[in-house]
């Protein structure tokens, strides 16, 4: 009686069927899960009932059954009298010598929804551009989507069980401590932070972290959405430099004309010192050429900040840039020291350019002479000259750049190179790594303002203790 009892009282679905495909007995459960009344569950074959697309693995499970196996939590999907599907977890017993199954069955309709609910949220996941993971509350990550993986290179196995700050974090010690104080006040943080790839490469995100708590409202875990801000900064980085640039040309542009001003002045009046003190000693006239040869010096030096100030206008015809490039090597050769080796690489076909040829002199031949002064202890000086098409996604990462032929002249040296702090700030006016007295700072301020008045724009990279290299980009007729 109590085994009855328990029979008819089971919130699982429990039966009796035979081998051949028919339910044998049912307890009241089926009724309820699937709506069709025990009649009709006796009556037809329980293959009827079950999904179509689940059919060929029933009947696998059957004939295992048949054999002696046992089944254990078996799923399947069983036709309700809607028309509506459930899934349902199997476990049956056989009995051989009876031909007959005894087997109970739980619908676990709504654990599958929310698998498959989670399976898409997973998806979506993945497609995101953003790279999106989940920390413990140990801070090891237990979540890495496809994002994830592009942005840094780490696939997810990699990742998994590793700490967050460990692979993520480019010297980013005092950024830990600020997520960890915010995290803690407030739940979540949201910044810029530099971080370093699978390759060493360093990346700028916009980061966002979120401590994600359970149904008590204790914290669980962390997410971490970070999106690659990298290029949006080098873009930032290019535009402020040239408006800073234009700031200090227009500053320089008026002060250089005072200057001048004042040195014309100072010369004019050395030049009629002579003629109004009689007699001149050899000490006077000394001193009188050293004002007249340092006013003609600052002079020339007020006319290149002029130069740069007015964009190095000048007038502009088609020319070929391969006699520059002659004449250039040919001055190293002669000139620079015997330890500093040339190499010249020029494409044979370059393509025409139109602009002056003096200016574009000056901006190679200052390029050369900083090569130089950056290999003390000698090395390789490289000049390459080749043709370069440049398309639509150039334009994100160069402001200046048009879609068109271009003339590319890359300047190489195996030199000190330049640290990364300051590499942005070479172009400024005045600025000069070199010893007082070997520098005016006014080169590269005046070689970019000739570059850009020929509608081209000027690329550095360079690495401490690897050298430098400078890439001019000359639109090409």
């Amino acid at each position: 009686m109590e085994n009855e009892r328990l029979f008819q009282l089971s919130v699982d679905m429990l039966c009796i069927a035979d081998l051949e495909g028919h339910f044998k007995r049912i307890n009241p459960a089926f009724e309820r899960t699937l709506g069709h009344s025990t009649e009709t569950l006796l009556t037809e074959p329980y293959l009827n009932f079950v999904h179509p697309d689940d059919k060929d693995k029933t009947q696998l499970e059957l004939r295992k059954l048949a054999a002696g196996a046992e089944t254990i939590a078996f799923e399947n999907r069983y036709r309700c009298r809607d028309g509506t599907y459930k899934w349902l977890m199997w476990t049956a017993h056989p009995d051989i010598n009876q031909q007959l199954v005894y087997a109970s069955a739980r619908d676990i309709s709504d654990r599958k929804r929310a698998e498959q609910t989670l399976q898409e949220q997973a998806t979506l996941l993945d497609i995101a551009t953003n790279a999106i993971m989940v920390g413990d509350l140990d801070n090891q990550i237990t979540y890495w989507n496809q994002g994830s993986a592009v942005l840094y290179g780490w696939s997810r196995p990699e990742m998994i069980a590793k700490p967050l700050t460990a692979l993520l974090f480019d010297d980013g010690g005092a950024d830990w401590a600020s997520i960890q104080d915010s995290l803690a006040k407030t739940g979540q943080w949201q910044g810029e932070l530099r971080q370093k790839t699978k390759t060493g490469q360093t990346v700028t995100v916009e980061s966002r972290w979120q401590i994600v708590r359970d149904e008590a409202g204790q914290p669980k875990s962390t997410l971490v959405v970070n999106t690659d801000i990298t290029e949006k900064k080098q873009l930032e980085t290019k535009i402020l430099r040239t408006q800073r640039l234009e700031s200090i040309g227009t500053l320089a542009s008026g002060l250089a004309h005072d200057l001048g001003n004042l040195l014309t002045s100072i010369m004019g009046s050395a030049q009629l010192l002579p003629l109004v003190v009689d007699p001149i000693n050899d000490n006077a006239q000394r001193l009188i050429n050293l004002i007249e040869t340092n006013s003609v010096r600052g002079i020339e030096l007020i006319r290149q900040v002029l130069l740069f100030a007015q964009g190095a206008q000048g007038p502009h015809h088609p020319f070929s840039i391969t006699p520059l490039l002659v004449e250039l090597s040919q001055m190293v050769t002669e000139t620079f020291p015997k330890n500093i080796t040339l190499q010249t690489q020029a494409a044979p076909d370059l393509e025409p350019i139109k602009g002056n040829p003096t200016q574009l002199y000056q901006v190679l031949l200052n390029l050369v002479v900083n090569a130089r002064d950056a290999m003390p202890l000698g090395g390789m000086l490289t000049l390459e000259a080749t043709n370069l098409i440049i398309d639509d996604s150039a334009h994100r990462l160069h402001p200046d750049a048009h879609p068109g032929n271009y003339l590319l002249i890359r300047v190489t040296d195996t030199g000190n190179g330049i640290p990364a702090d300051i590499v942005d700030k070479i172009f400024e006016p005045f600025f000069t790594t070199k010893a007082p007295g070997r520098g005016t700072g006014l080169g590269l301020s005046t070689s970019i303002g000739i570059i850009k008045s020929h509608g081209g724009f000027v690329e550095v990279r360079s690495e401490l203790g690897q050298g430098t290299e400078f890439e001019v980009y000359l639109p090409a007729l």
